[in-house]
C-alpha cells in the first residue's frame, strides 16, 4: 500500500513539473523587442536617436524625420550621412534637451529659434482684475493732449468678414524641420544605412525605412 502512495506521489510531481515545464519553454511575444512607431531607433554616446524614417519620392533625395534626445551634459552636433557617398548632414542637440525633426518650421541644422528648454507661456486667471494699459496721443506741438485706453480687443481686419486666417501658432520648444538627404540610393519600401556620429562617441549605422508620402501624415515631406 504504502509503495502504491509513494508511486502515485512520484508521478503526480512528474506530470506537475512536465505541465509547468512548457511555461519555460513557450515562446513570450511580449519579451519581444519592437518598434512602437513607424521609424527605428538608435543611441549614439549620450543620444537617444527615435522613430527615425526617411520621405522620398525617388529614392534619391529625401527628409529625414526622427527625434534625439540628448541626455548629457554638453551641446553636440550629430552628423548623419546616408550611405557610404551620401551628403553629410548635422543637427545640433543642446544639453538636456529634445530635438524633434519634422514637427516645426525652423531650420534643422542651425537649430530652432526658440530655446528648447523654454516652457514659459503667460497665464490668465478667469475672473481676476486686470489694469489696462494707456496710450498717450500727441498734439502737432509735441505736448501730450490726451490719454486713451489702448485696444486690448482683436483687430477690425482680424475680424472683418469672410477672414478666415487661422492665428500663427507657435512650433514647440525643441521643434525643426525635416532634415534634408540626398546621394544615397534607395527606392521608396527599402532600407537606407545611415551613419550617425558625433565628437569622439563611436558611431553606428543603422537601417531606416525610406517611405514614399502615401500616407497622410507623410504627404508633406515628400521630396
Amino acid at each position: 500500500m504504502k509503495v502504491r502512495v509513494a508511486a502515485s506521489a512520484v508521478l503526480a510531481a512528474a506530470v506537475t513539473l512536465a505541465a509547468s515545464g512548457c511555461t519555460l519553454t513557450a515562446y513570450q511575444a511580449t519579451l519581444a523587442h519592437y518598434e512602437p512607431s513607424d521609424g527605428v531607433s538608435a543611441s549614439v554616446g549620450s543620444l537617444d536617436i527615435r522613430n527615425i524614417l526617411v520621405v522620398s519620392a525617388d529614392g534619391s533625395v529625401g527628409n529625414l524625420i526622427m527625434t534625439v534626445i540628448n541626455t548629457g551634459t554638453e551641446d553636440v552636433a550629430l552628423g548623419v550621412q546616408p550611405g557610404a557617398g551620401g551628403v553629410t548632414q548635422t543637427v545640433r542637440v543642446p544639453a538636456g534637451s529634445t530635438v524633434s525633426l519634422g514637427t516645426g518650421t525652423a531650420d534643422a541644422a542651425t537649430g530652432s529659434t526658440v530655446s528648447p528648454t523654454s516652457t514659459t507661456r503667460p497665464i490668465t486667471t478667469q475672473g481676476s482684475a486686470s489694469t489696462t494699459p494707456s496710450t498717450t496721443v500727441a498734439t502737432a506741438t509735441g505736448t501730450p493732449a490726451a490719454t486713451a485706453p489702448a485696444t486690448t480687443g482683436p483687430s477690425p481686419s482680424s475680424t472683418s468678414a469672410g477672414d478666415s486666417t487661422p492665428p500663427a501658432v507657435p512650433s514647440p520648444a525643441g521643434a525643426r524641420k525635416a532634415l534634408p538627404l540626398s546621394g544615397f540610393h534607395t527606392q521608396p519600401g527599402d532600407l537606407v544605412s545611415l551613419y550617425f556620429q558625433y565628437g569622439t562617441a563611436e558611431g553606428v549605422v543603422t537601417s531606416v525605412p525610406v517611405l514614399d508620402g502615401r500616407t497622410g501624415h507623410y504627404r508633406a515631406f515628400v521630396s
